[in-house]
């Protein structure tokens, strides 16, 4: 397959990071919603560019810190350390 024949690789709009290790992602988002994802289980989401025509980064970004303060308060979680469950 030449190239210009592949498909594009999808843009990266935010970056999960674990709350007890700000310094290193756990994973990139290509869209709003796994953003949303991760912070419902406890991650620090950082949105980094807008997901096309449907999310600013602002918007998202509120979003994800929205979502991380509901979980945090739904499961008391306090810059725990997280394993792979969400725990």
């Amino acid at each position: 397959m030449a190239n210009y024949d592949r498909p594009p690789e999808p843009a990266t709009v935010a970056i999960a990071y674990h709350p007890a290790d700000l310094s290193t992602p756990v994973d990139r988002c290509w869209t709003w919603e796994t953003g949303q994802t991760y912070a419902s289980r406890g991650y620090v989401v950082r949105a980094v560019a807008d997901d096309g025509n449907v999310a600013t980064m602002a918007w998202a970004q509120s979003l994800y810190d929205a979502e991380l303060a509901r979980a945090r308060d739904c499961w008391n979680l306090d810059m725990m350390t997280l394993d792979d469950g969400g725990t």
